[in-house]
């Protein structure tokens, strides 16, 4: 098959735990934003990024900025919940993330790139139901500014 120009040149770029929240780490996002050689590039941001909604907001807009396509789906760190959040739960948070994604031009849903290959944002989250050991308390533990609704929890 011969694939266009384009297609050809462009490159996928995966991430995850830039952890914006971190002075350094956004400094490093803000300069990368004013970066032109990554026009005809793909970017898939693997969640970890902030838990701040502003924040996720502009570091996303920085990714924009440079390339020409960004996907993002959310780590657990960006779901965590603190007195200061709007959203009351990590699910709310969760569709905010999304809206913000949505007005921004940033991808969560499936896409195909016919004859080169297909990109699938997963929404899911870790359970602790088939670990056996000490393992299980530790993760319990490191999420615990996740809060889900309810619903969604095995005590709901």
């Amino acid at each position: 098959m011969i694939l266009p120009l384009a297609i050809m040149r462009s490159r996928i770029f995966a991430i995850s735990d830039v952890h914006t929240d971190y002075a350094e780490n956004l400094a490093y996002v803000r300069r990368l934003s004013k970066q032109t050689n990554f026009k005809d590039d793909t970017l898939i941001c693997a969640g970890d990024v902030t838990d701040s909604l502003d924040t996720l907001r502009e570091t996303l807009q920085c990714f924009t900025a440079a390339f020409g396509t960004v996907f993002f789906t959310p780590g657990n760190h960006d779901l965590w919940i603190h007195e200061k959040d709007a959203a009351k739960n990590s699910l709310d948070k969760f569709f905010d993330q999304l809206l913000a994604c949505d007005k921004l031009g940033v991808i969560t849903h499936p896409v195909r790139f016919p004859g080169v290959c297909s990109v699938v944002p997963l929404f899911s989250w870790y359970t602790t139901e088939f670990v056996d050991g000490d393992i299980e308390s530790w993760i319990r533990g490191f999420d615990t500014f996740c809060k889900w609704p309810a619903f969604l929890r095995d005590d709901g």
